[in-house]
């Protein structure tokens, strides 16, 4: 997954989220941002593996946060 901070400075930080490097190998999958003396985040965007974009807007700093894709839903006929 892409990763996407907006800051209220107008700076924007990329990340890329993924579970393996190499064959056989695996790789930590939470990612980390150092924004200094950023204290909100404007706006966190997500682009999953599968295509579809997941947007937060004014997310605090400072603290893990647990994000999930959303769950696809399917219309019932």
């Amino acid at each position: 997954a892409q990763v996407r901070l907006v800051l209220g400075s107008g700076r924007t930080l990329v990340r890329h989220a993924t579970t393996a490097v190499g064959y056989g190998g695996s790789s930590d999958r939470r990612v980390h941002f150092g924004l200094g003396d950023e204290g909100q985040v404007e706006r966190l965007e997500i682009t999953w593996p599968g295509g579809r974009r997941q947007v937060l807007e004014d997310v605090p700093v400072d603290q893990v946060l647990v994000v999930r894709e959303e769950a696809v839903t399917k219309p019932s006929f």
